[in-house]
């Protein structure tokens, strides 16, 4: 899914704008979207939510990986010493709490959860799917524009 969204954002450049927000269904979850928050450099964090990502079935039912994910921050290159503090202190608690907030008002029951214009699409979709969707509220866009 993730690189569909990239295929996407690069087809679409300057119309699609991808913005994911966290939205865990579960503590465990929770503790991995902290994880990948407390890893502060752009780049490192791209690297280490994909290796949460890719890795969930080693962790999603480990009542304490933190080791596993320290062993992914380091593979990311993040300073282990300010995630650990990171995690320690909570810091991005209140980020993720508001942006599941956010998710619930708007409706959102499920990952992933995409809105594409006034079309809401839960569940993993194939690229076809998503490019149909987005054109055709492009199409929209560009009739209300009279183009």
């Amino acid at each position: 899914m993730q690189e569909a969204l990239i295929q996407i954002e690069k087809k679409y450049n300057g119309l699609v704008v991808v913005k994911k927000l966290a939205f865990p269904l579960s503590e465990i979850t929770f503790r991995a979207t902290e994880a990948v928050l407390c890893v502060k450099n752009f780049d490192q964090r791209k690297n280490m939510s994909s290796l949460i990502y890719k890795n969930q079935g080693r962790w999603r039912n480990d009542r304490y990986p933190e080791s596993l994910w320290k062993s992914y921050a380091k593979k990311s290159g993040a300073d282990l010493f300010e995630w650990e503090k990171c995690l320690k202190e909570k810091e991005s608690s209140e980020r993720i709490n508001k942006s599941r907030d956010l998710g619930l008002g708007l409706g959102v029951r499920a990952t992933p959860t995409f809105f594409v214009g006034e079309t809401k699409m839960e569940g993993s979709k194939s690229i076809d799917r998503l490019k149909g969707v987005i054109e055709g509220n492009v199409l929209k866009l560009k009739k209300r524009e009279g183009r």
